[in-house]
């Protein structure tokens, strides 16, 4: 199956999971289905949004859900040891 991100450059972020807000970090993006990321691109009202949709491979997909689970491994790792641990989309 192939997978969508959704780019809103009104915000300069990606779509976040589930519809649930923007995130910088593009490994925290959501993945949409084409049908789902058009039909929130064209639901999209109010001021004028430059609205992407950004195709991924299912190699790209795998490769950024074990970056993703990496990053939080190493965020809880980090917690658990009294690190200082940078907000999402901190460098």
């Amino acid at each position: 199956m192939k997978h969508y991100l959704i780019w809103d450059g009104s915000h300069g972020a990606y779509w976040g999971p589930n519809r649930g807000g923007y995130v910088n970090n593009i490994l925290l993006a959501g993945y949409y289905t084409r049908e789902e990321a058009e039909q929130i691109v064209n639901s999209v009202s109010g001021r004028e949004r430059r609205m992407r949709i950004q195709s991924i491979t299912d190699h790209e997909t795998v490769i950024r859900h074990n970056a993703a689970v990496a990053q939080r491994i190493v965020r809880a790792l980090d917690e658990a040891l009294g690190y200082p641990v940078a907000q999402d989309g901190e460098a």
